[in-house]
């Protein structure tokens, strides 16, 4: 059992990449993409019903503060993708194709226990 422990931390040390560093970016991500949706599905149900109830120029400042949060999140999602994407292609690069199975399944494995999926 020592020997697999072993095995384990020289796997994680031996990325090209700092992979708890991409785990979080990982993780951020996914935040973010469920902040975005859940902005814009929040737009929808809600305006029918705000729309009866405010002023036309309410509904306009209302409408457009929502547009921007939701621009906001998919440029600070945008970002991270591209980070995230920078970082893998520099890891996919340097190793073999089996490896490249074992860091996405310990990548995917590493989110899915931080409950990030």
């Amino acid at each position: 059992m020592m020997a697999c422990e072993s095995t384990k931390q020289n796997d994680k040390k031996e990325w090209p990449v700092d992979f708890q560093a991409l785990v979080d970016l990982n993780c951020k991500a996914i935040e973010l993409r469920k902040a975005r949706f859940a902005t814009a599905d929040s737009l929808r149900l809600q305006m029918d019903s705000l729309q009866a109830t405010m002023d036309s120029a309410s509904f306009a400042k209302y409408q457009s503060d929502f547009e921007d949060r939701k621009l906001d999140l998919l440029k600070e999602s945008n970002t991270l993708a591209d980070t995230i994407r920078s970082r893998m292609k520099r890891v996919m690069s340097e190793v073999s194709p089996e490896e490249k199975r074992v860091f996405n399944d310990s990548l995917q494995a590493e989110l899915k226990r931080a409950g990030c999926k």
